[in-house]
């Protein structure tokens, strides 16, 4: 039968992931919280160096030249920030994937356990309704890996339209 100690040692190890889950969420924030930082920091540096250049500008050439270098720069760091942003996101997505496949693994193993017991002290009759449970475990682990192809292939959708680096897709899809 299911005992205290199996209870105990089952939420120690709920906690357990927990905890990483947390570590590995705030080691995420963290991340986000540099890359502000030097997105900040490089602002400001670029900001004063682009205020200096327009105040040496004479002729209105160069005030049409100075604009486009401008918009071009902002538009390649805004690309740079969502790549590493998405980086970042994706590594924390990741992370909880893992976590709730190994919660869905442990719970698979807590139910067959279960009904294994379950089956060996049933009474005589119930054999037959013990036995339906099984199908229907099946079933559940079938429609659990059909969602997570469908995730999968969710993931490659949005970078067949642009909408996600490759990379990031990549690590998204190593997680599931």
């Amino acid at each position: 039968m299911l005992t205290e100690e199996y209870t105990a040692e089952s939420r120690k190890a709920d906690v357990d992931d927990v905890i990483r889950l947390t570590g590995k969420l705030v080691e995420s924030v963290v991340r986000l919280t540099e890359l502000n930082m030097q997105v900040m920091r490089s602002a400001l540096s670029e900001t004063r160096n682009q205020v200096n250049k327009a105040l040496s500008i004479r002729e209105p050439q160069e005030w049409v030249a100075l604009q486009d270098t401008m918009a071009s720069s902002m538009a390649e760091k805004a690309q740079a920030y969502g790549d590493q942003l998405s980086g970042i996101v994706s590594t924390a997505r990741t992370e909880c994937v893992r976590f709730s496949l190994r919660r869905s693994a442990r719970h698979a193993r807590r139910v067959r356990s279960l009904i294994s017991e379950l089956a060996r002290y049933s009474p005589a009759g119930w054999a037959g309704a013990v036995a339906l449970l099984d199908p229907a475990i099946e079933a559940a682990n079938s429609m659990a890996t059909i969602l997570k192809r469908a995730g999968e292939e969710a993931a490659e959708a949005t970078v067949d339209t642009g909408l996600v680096s490759p990379s990031t897709a990549g690590s998204a899809k190593r997680a599931a």
